[in-house]
């Protein structure tokens, strides 16, 4: 089991009043459940809040560092790999934690509509969550979403070409 469906839209229902097996699934991931199983059982109901509180959290957004040109990463002297901060959220593990935010964008490229593609540069760009390399946003969440809510985590960060180390409690 890799989840449990929470709700399916089916665009052949609409109208019709017949169901259908195809369409898009939205899921809770198993070890979410796995995590509240404990509360699920004892007959507890579990509201967004409830759920969100018993998650560690940093209270970050992340862009990952492989979205990056080479030219961008070497034009402003950006690690290859990690997650950039590109906003922090008051009053969050991060802002106490001292993690800073990109305040600058730059474009990057366009999209497939000819619009600018915007990327953030001066923001810390975390490296390693506890020792563990972090390549990409999924990992970062991986790590963080393992520890339990309230214990503190080790985050190696690059600001401004130097790496630092962080204490964060999510």
């Amino acid at each position: 089991v890799i989840g449990i469906n929470t709700a399916i839209l089916s665009p052949g229902t609409q109208g019709s009043g017949q169901g259908q097996f195809a369409g898009i699934a939205f899921a809770v991931p198993i070890n979410l459940v796995k995590s509240i199983l404990d509360d699920l059982k004892a007959g507890k109901t579990l509201d967004q809040g409830a759920l969100g509180s018993s998650r560690p959290r940093l209270g970050i957004g992340l862009q990952s560092m492989d979205a990056y040109s080479d030219t961008l990463l070497q034009q402003y002297n950006l690690p290859s790999t990690g997650a950039m901060i590109t906003n922090v959220e008051p009053n969050s593990p991060a802002a106490k934690a001292g993690l800073r935010a990109s305040s600058r964008n730059v474009t990057a490229g366009t999209d497939f509509n000819g619009n600018p593609i915007q990327a953030p540069i001066n923001g810390d760009v975390i490296l390693k969550v506890n020792g563990q390399d972090v390549t990409a946003v999924t990992d970062l969440q991986r790590i963080v979403f393992s520890t339990k809510a309230g214990d503190s985590v080790t985050l190696t960060i690059s600001r401004s070409g130097k790496e630092l180390e962080v204490k964060v409690q999510p």
